[in-house]
């Protein structure tokens, strides 16, 4: 015996005892050859190659656990080559844990193993068992014993008793799938080879109407639009897989239709015969509701698409936000998402002072309240901030936690701001932009109620001395002008937590909160009195001008507003009594104050109201005749104004005259004339053309709206936006007159002074009034008839991309007056004033019954004319023609083609 034999053997031997008696798998299959084949004692028993090896394995391990003994083995070995060996041989083995008495299992190996680089490898394996049917001298089995034919009656009826269970289990489980199952027959007709009870009931139909009315063919009973493209589809997916899961529709016998979603599976027997095995499922709801649901997101989508408000989801547990996508559109840029509302709270985008409303919200929402509402501003991508009223529902989890608030983000901007200014303007003075003597004593009351005797305030009221002389000197309009300069002024000595305030016409009242001694008030009353000089210094000229204030103490000098305003009032009785310009405290005898006299310089701000009675009938008739001669006679409006600003400019020797219109949607306005002088053109260039935001300019607007007239004579003074402006245009006083259409103001004629601080006489100022209301008469209707033939050229062109024959014919002569595109590409010679039966019948007399025609219903006629070879539709409607003319709108379609 060679050496190649004796490793087989032990090899042989090791195989044995791992696979029989220690059940190590693995280690059997590590000793396999990659082409191995094995053969073992079942049907099903045996392999190919390692990977069919390694399943076959695997699925013996997880149906067998048991173990045997090696009782007896004996093996006889061959060299076939220098690398292949047959071993042959016989071992009895015994299973473990069995029963008593069970006989043991002999088995016949044979195996050729193979010396490879890292040792002994298994190329083949063949067990079997020698049969006990098999008489001595017989070289097949002819026989069996009566143990062996009672053991497979056994056998056979235990399967057979284990297979009907089976069966009664299948048609249990069967009859009881939502829907039904089907067997059939694997092409297009879909011959039914067996369903069960469940897909009769689901269609309606017997079984005996299945045979007569289908012929078994589920395929008849498919809804014939559904079946266009289904079998492909089956094929298509069958490509990739032996399962198929298609939707279509079937017809009751209650002719209603079901949808059926079919899942089924391909099988093919040992003959090559092929089935289908299907469950059908009606989804006939499912489909109902997704069909409801695609509506309600469609609707919810054409929702959102068509309002402005933001829709918002925010996810309380993950902090996360979803917006839709006008948030986007509104500002510029996509919200904060994750850590919304850390992100929000310390972000740039929510106004600081809005922070702590903000986080209010978010506090009540995840603490379960069910609806919140709140409004705070949101920066846009420019910076710009829009008031927003956010409205958030609470939804709850299962366990009624706060899982998610639903909402929206309106923007309220333009009504909070109108809102904010119908309320300053009930709180404030128009003039001086104080707060009024009502505003004044409630804030007054508010603060000496919140502060109860614990601090110390101190309450002024500041008259301005010889006011009436300055009204009668200079007029109305510069002691307006005056007053609003000192109030302006006022405004910048006391703190915000102050109430400054205009108590009479030219009276100030002042409540200073939280003093520590009245020392502080005596040194604020001189600065007032500073500040009174000052005005009057800035110019070389004028009047004497001081002003004389009243203080009273709270809470010695009163507990209340009445109290402390009656004492204050007295103080200031008293301080003029020792010549004015002076100051007193009502616990005071003595008067402090300087004496010095200061001169008066009238000085004009925004807001000054001018009063066009006092000195009616002062203005240059001649020019504003001369205007209106003027555009009289334009043939041009628009040509005209240009030349009327260059005179008004001149005449009154302004830098710079023009016209600003405010747009339709009134949120900006242009300057559409101009008119400067060549000096002021020369060093600050022209603005016509430029447009600008009317949220910028709300004050000045808002004073033209409601005087007519926008009155400034130093710009220096005005807001942040319209200072910008007259500074870069040189302006340094302006005066705008307003142009009004109707109710409604349209804009304005303007007159800016780039050299000095301009002080409009009153009779100026009327006569620009004037000239103001007639250019915007002339322009006016000049707009108006603009806009009436830009609707007309419209009309026309929307006629004349109809289909129709379109005509307008006078009702008593049938003259066409008017004709589209399509009714003269019809009639090529067709001329304005040509009869309509002529036209379009070649007939000289109006056509016989054409009244009919005219008076009948709205259905309209059918009517043929040889002239034209058509046979068309007509329909006629009354309608009035220019200048009252009474005519008929004649609509008529082709309703053959034409005939040669």
């Amino acid at each position: 015996m060679n050496q190649l034999e004796q490793d087989s053997l032990r090899f042989v031997a090791l195989l044995s005892r791992m696979y029989f008696a220690e059940r190590d798998l693995d280690g059997v299959l590590a000793r396999m050859a990659d082409d191995v084949e094995w053969i073992g004692t079942g049907r099903q028993d045996g392999c190919r190659g390692i990977r069919e090896a390694r399943k076959m394995l695997e699925m013996e391990r997880r149906v067998f656990h048991g173990s045997f003994s090696l009782e007896e083995d004996g093996y006889e070995a061959a060299a076939l080559t220098e690398e292949l060996c047959l071993v042959t041989g016989e071992i009895c083995l015994r299973e473990k844990d069995m029963p008593a008495g069970q006989p043991d299992l002999l088995l016949r190996v044979s195996c050729i193993c193979r010396r490879e680089a890292d040792g002994m490898k298994l190329r083949q394996l063949h067990l079997s068992t020698p049969s006990s049917e098999q008489l001595e001298g017989e070289f097949f089995p002819h026989t069996v014993s009566e143990e062996g034919t009672g053991r497979l009656r056994r056998m056979l009826n235990e399967r057979t008793a284990e297979l009907e269970e089976m069966n009664r289990d299948l048609n249990a489980l069967t009859n009881n799938i939502p829907g039904g199952v089907i067997c059939c027959e694997y092409g297009e007709p879909l011959k039914l080879i067996q369903y069960s009870e469940g897909f009769l009931s689901m269609f309606g139909y017997t079984a005996e109407e299945l045979e007569t009315r289908f012929h078994n063919n589920f395929t008849e009973m498919i809804y014939e639009k559904d079946m266009h493209g289904l079998w492909e589809t089956a094929l298509r997916q069958l490509a990739k897989s032996n399962t198929k899961e298609i939707e279509y529709r079937v017809r009751c016998k209650d002719g209603r239709l079901v949808w059926v979603l079919d899942r089924g599976q391909l099988v093919e027997n040992e003959r090559g015969q092929k089935w289908f095995y299907c469950i059908l499922i009606d989804t006939t709801r499912t489909k109902k509701a997704q069909e409801e649901l695609r509506l309600s997101l469609e609707r919810h989508q054409i929702i959102m698409d068509q309002t402005t408000d933001i829709i918002f989801e925010w996810d309380i547990g993950r902090d996360y936000l979803s917006c839709s996508s006008n948030y986007h559109k509104k500002f510029g840029y996509d919200a904060l998402r994750e850590n919304a509302s850390v992100a929000i709270a310390g972000g740039s985008h929510l106004h600081p002072d809005d922070t702590e409303r903000f986080c209010l919200l978010v506090r009540n929402v995840r603490e379960g309240t069910p609806y919140c509402e709140a409004e705070f501003r949101i920066a846009d991508a420019a910076g710009k901030y829009f008031w927003c009223r956010v409205r958030a529902t609470l939804q709850v989890d299962e366990n009624g936690r706060p899982a998610k608030a639903v909402g929206v983000i309106i923007d309220i901007d333009r009504e909070k701001r109108r809102t904010q200014k119908l309320q300053e303007k009930a709180e404030r003075d128009a003039l001086t932009g104080l707060y009024n003597k009502g505003t004044t004593q409630t804030l007054v009351e508010k603060y000496l109620a919140e502060d109860a005797g614990e601090a110390s305030s101190g309450l002024m009221i500041i008259d301005v001395d010889n006011f009436k002389l300055v009204n009668d000197i200079y007029g109305h309009l510069s002691g307006d002008a005056m007053l609003s300069d000192a109030a302006s002024a006022l405004k910048k000595m006391f703190r915000s937590g102050d109430v400054v305030g205009r108590v009479g016409g030219d009276e100030f009242c002042v409540l200073m909160r939280g003093i520590r001694d009245a020392g502080i008030v005596s040194r604020k009353a001189e600065d007032i009195l500073k500040v009174f000089s000052d005005l009057s210094r800035k110019e070389a000229a004028g009047e004497n001008l001081s002003c004389s204030v009243g203080i009273a103490l709270y809470p010695q000098d009163g507990a209340d507003f009445n109290t402390l305003f009656c004492n204050a009032d007295r103080a200031l009785y008293r301080a003029k009594e020792r010549g004015k310009n002076g100051y007193a405290f009502h616990s005071e005898a003595s008067v402090r104050g300087r004496r010095d006299s200061v001169r008066l310089i009238p000085r004009t701000s925004v807001g000054a109201p001018i009063d066009s009675d006092r000195n009616a009938g002062v203005m240059d008739d001649r020019l504003a005749e001369y205007v209106f001669h003027v555009l009289y006679g334009a043939a041009d409006v628009e040509a005209a104004i240009p030349l009327i600003l260059e005179i008004v400019g001149r005449q009154f020797d302004v830098c710079r005259a023009y016209l600003f219109e405010i747009s339709e949607d009134g949120c900006s306005f242009r300057n559409t004339f101009e008119w400067c002088s060549e000096e002021a053109r020369e060093k600050f260039g022209g603005t016509a053309g430029e447009t600008f935001a009317c949220g910028d300019f709300s004050r000045q607007l808002d004073m033209l709206r409601e005087t007519g007239v926008f009155y400034c004579r130093d710009t220096s003074l005005l807001p942040g936006p319209t200072r910008e402006l007259m500074e870069r245009r040189g302006v340094r006083s302006a005066l705008q007159c307003a142009i009004h259409d109707g109710a409604e103001l349209h804009g304005g004629l303007g007159f800016d002074e780039c050299r000095s601080n301009r002080l409009w006489t009153q009779k100026q100022v009327d006569t620009l009034t004037f000239v103001s209301e007639i250019v915007s008469a002339f322009l006016l209707k000049k707009r108006a008839q603009s806009r009436a033939n830009r609707l007309v050229g419209s009309l026309e062109a929307i006629l004349n991309h109809q289909d129709s024959w379109v005509f307008v014919v006078d009702r008593d002569s049938f003259e066409i007056l008017y004709a589209n595109a399509r009714a003269r590409a019809l009639l090529p010679g067709l001329r304005t004033g040509e009869r309509c039966h002529m036209a379009l019948f070649g007939s000289p007399e109006p056509c016989t019954g054409c009244p009919v025609l005219l008076e009948g219903s709205p259905a309209g006629a059918e009517v043929y004319s040889p002239l034209l070879r058509k046979r068309f539709s007509a329909r006629m409607e009354e309608v009035t023609w220019s200048g009252e003319r009474r005519a008929f709108l004649l609509t008529c379609c082709e309703t053959e083609p034409a005939t040669t």
